[in-house]
């Protein structure tokens, strides 16, 4: 009977020893590509980015939200696949647009068709902005093949107008930061992804913030965006609605050096 029972144990010890071995394999290959935090290189080192994320905060110092992308943001995105940052840097380029009710309303048109008449104008979508904040604001998703929007070049599809210009419906302003954060301290870093040939950055990036919970703190604002040739402004333009207690004429258009 001893005799009949040690195969039986050698079978059991060999099928024990398998499972052991699958279930490692399994969590081996379910671990994250990149799950290192990446370092934040100077902004000098030569990189290639692809988004960028700039970083604000009511209550911090700039310098804050350095030791912020550091500790905490970077492990974050990590799981994204970010394989090299670079920062802090003065911020990226954008268009932004604000719609104001007044300059809609002799069209009879809403803020959604607002935005739709934006969209149309410059071959967008239309969808918020990405990234971790609580401001009321908007994305103009452009395919990042066509060239960058040159707001005197683009006529707006206005009921009883054969031509309106993008400031037809508001005013526009070109900004390294959302117009929002203007009183605020912000901190821009750049992102390179682990691959070159890659579409889901941006929302891989995004995923991972909104996931983090708790670990990214409340009072940490995110905006993310894509990052055009040679670090220039990228074709997305975003909108948010004009301060309702703002003169319209406090409004002006401004523009940066080599816009």
């Amino acid at each position: 009977m001893h005799e009949t029972l040690l195969p039986n144990r050698r079978r059991l010890l060999a099928g024990l020893a398998s499972a052991l071995l699958v279930s490692a394999c399994t969590q081996s290959r379910a671990e994250p590509i990149n799950a290192s935090p990446p370092a934040l290189l100077p902004p000098e080192d030569a990189i290639a980015p692809t988004v960028f994320l700039t970083l604000t905060s009511a209550t911090r110092s700039a310098s804050q939200l350095e030791d912020a992308v550091r500790s905490i943001l970077l492990p974050v995105l990590a799981e994204a696949g970010v394989a090299r940052a670079s920062g802090p840097g003065v911020g990226m380029i954008q268009l932004w647009l604000e719609l104001d009710l007044r300059e809609l309303a002799p069209y009879a048109m809403d803020v959604d068709a607002g935005l739709a008449a934006l969209a149309a104008a410059v071959n967008g979508t239309v969808a918020p902005v990405p990234g971790h904040h609580r401001m009321q604001a908007w994305a103009l998703h452009r395919p990042q093949t066509l060239k960058e929007v040159k707001p005197q070049e683009v006529s707006l599809l206005l009921p009883g107008r054969d031509y309106a210009p993008l400031s037809a419906l508001g005013s526009m302003q070109f900004a390294l930061a959302p117009l929002a954060w203007a009183e605020q301290a912000t901190v821009t870093v750049l992102l390179e992804s682990n691959s070159r040939l890659d579409e889901t950055f941006l929302q891989r990036c995004e995923a991972a913030l909104l996931t983090a919970g708790t670990t990214v703190p409340d009072d940490l604002e995110i905006q993310l965006g894509r990052v055009g040739e040679f670090l220039k402004a990228v074709p997305d333009v975003y909108v948010r609605m004009a301060d309702s207690n703002q003169d319209a004429q406090e409004s002006c258009i401004a523009t940066l050096p080599g816009c």
